[in-house]
């Protein structure tokens, strides 16, 4: 049986410093530590990734520092079935660079689904060891589309000043209407 386990805290200095410097957020460390109720110095932990953020304490950070970076972040953290922040230095970081990436890996992605349509026709029990390869690779490849895809709405809702959220939440309405989701 799969087990999820869910963080008490994270750890979310690589995007928490930079969403505090970005235009839409207008707050010190100092400001963001009397809302938080923590001095700033601990607050400055947080945010140069020396200390955990309590979870109690995520929700009200991302309702003041509501950067869609850091929230995947959060999430990614908290949980781990989500993907990751783009933020290593082999990647340009602007929405034009991501999108790009994230087309090259969507077509990787559909041409492994396509390698594995034999043995998804055929019942995983009769599987031999090889056929585990193409699923395998399909599964690989599409978490690489989905790591840049969710990084380039990421980049885009900052840029054009959409929240991230308030765009999924408003598609999931649609997808639920459309009968995709419940």
């Amino acid at each position: 049986m799969e087990e999820y386990k869910i963080a008490s805290s994270v750890n979310v200095g690589e995007t928490m410093a930079p969403a505090l410097q970005h235009r839409e957020v207008k707050l010190t460390m100092t400001q963001l530590g009397n809302i938080l109720h923590y001095n700033q110095s601990t607050i400055s932990r947080f945010a140069n990734g020396k200390q955990n953020v309590p979870f109690e304490v995520l929700q009200q950070l991302l309702e003041e520092v509501p950067d869609p970076f850091l929230a995947m972040d959060i999430s990614n953290k908290l949980i781990g079935v989500t993907v990751p922040v783009i933020n290593g230095s082999h990647v340009i970081k602007e929405p034009l660079a991501m999108a790009i990436k994230a087309v090259k890996e969507a077509k990787e992605a559909v041409e492994a689904i396509i390698e594995s349509e034999d043995e998804y026709t055929t019942p995983s029990d009769y599987w031999t060891r090889e056929q585990h390869a193409d699923p395998e690779q399909s599964i690989n490849e599409s978490l690489d589309a989905i790591l840049f895809l969710q990084n380039y709405v990421a980049f885009a809702c900052r840029e054009t000043g959409l929240n991230f959220q308030e765009v999924l939440t408003k598609r999931t309405q649609k997808w639920r209407r459309e009968g995709i989701t419940n």
